[in-house]
C-alpha cells in the first residue's frame, strides 16, 4: 500500500491515488497556477528551460510573473 499522491495522506489500494484523487490534484494544480492555460504556459516554460532554450533569469521571470498577477 502507498500514500495517495494528491497529498491527502490517505492510503491507496496499491496505485498512486485513491479513486478520484488524481482529479483533486489536477484541479488543485490548475487553480494554483491560475487556470489550465496558465499551467500549460508554466510547463512550456519549464520545458524550454530544461532543454537549454531559456536561461534561468528568463525562466524565473516568467514564473514570478505568473504567480504575482
Amino acid at each position: 500500500m502507498a500514500i495517495c499522491a494528491c497529498g491527502c495522506g490517505e492510503t491507496t489500494a496499491g496505485g498512486q491515488f485513491k479513486p478520484g484523487h488524481d482529479q483533486k490534484l489536477r484541479t488543485k494544480l490548475e487553480e494554483s497556477a491560475g487556470g489550465l492555460v496558465a499551467l500549460a504556459r508554466l510547463i512550456d516554460s519549464a520545458e524550454e528551460f530544461a532543454s537549454g532554450k531559456m536561461d534561468l533569469e528568463e525562466f524565473a521571470g516568467r514564473v514570478r510573473k505568473q504567480f504575482t498577477r
